[in-house]
């Protein structure tokens, strides 16, 4: 008889028990990455490039409700020019920022403006269309994980080129005296230009972060790994 024989067979192995329900922050954390591989940080770059070109965005259209009705127009001018500087002194602080920065980086011709109160927004139509689309691509960049993530990321240089040829066609004809525009034309083009300027500005970001959380990672690494050969040295006798 073996010597084993009479020994009762081992108990089954326990039932693997469901592992309890991630807390809200960790829910949260999860959830808000975007693409294959989880980049904890870039969650928080997308957060403040949105912030920072909302905030710029939601100023073009703000502004021309803080003046006076009808008090802004006839603003044409020469891009790279401050023409009318000394309108924008008498203006309030945030509105003289906002259509300074229009008279010197935009024509501001008012035929090529959208008009709110009676006023001419800061920029053009086709800019206007490129920074209020821009944060349109920038906001989706912080949606939950992307699919395809990959494939959709080598496709930004094509999507680049695909932005600015139809901006381009409509900008060069103008310019060339082959047609005039129109401000719906001019928020089109400026729009698709500014959507994929801004879906392609997030995942660079996402990129940035991610390189910046494997940096920090491989130093913390790195320290570690200091720490544990001091530690054997000292023990050494």
């Amino acid at each position: 008889m073996p010597p084993n024989a009479s020994q009762p067979p081992p108990p089954p192995p326990p039932p693997p028990q469901p592992s309890p329900p991630p807390s809200s922050a960790t829910f949260v954390h999860e959830r808000w990455q975007w693409g294959l591989e989880p980049r904890p940080k870039i969650l928080y770059i997308n957060l403040v490039a949105l912030i920072i070109v909302g905030i710029w965005t939601g100023l073009m259209y703000a502004t021309p409700y803080m003046v006076e009705e009808g008090s802004l127009l006839g603003l044409d001018g020469w891009v790279g020019v401050k023409d009318h500087e000394e309108i924008w002194e008498d203006l309030p602080p945030i509105v003289s920022t906002m259509y300074s920065a229009g008279d010197s980086q935009c024509h501001q011709k008012q035929n090529r403006s959208l008009i709110l109160n009676g006023n001419q927004m800061p920029f053009c139509a086709r800019d206007v269309a490129i920074y209020t689309f821009m944060t349109i691509g920038l906001a989706i960049s912080v949606f939950p994980r992307m699919p395809h993530y990959d494939r959709i990321n080598n496709l930004k240089a094509w999507w680049l080129m695909v932005a600015l040829v139809p901006i381009g066609i409509d900008g060069v004809g103008q310019l060339l005296g082959y047609w005039e525009s129109t401000n719906l034309m001019r928020f089109i083009t400026g729009g698709l230009c500014g959507l994929i300027v801004g879906i392609a500005l997030g995942f660079m970001l996402r990129e940035m972060g991610g390189m910046v959380r494997e940096f920090r990672t491989e130093r913390k690494m790195y320290k570690m790994a200091e720490e544990a050969d001091l530690a054997s040295q000292r023990k050494e006798p």
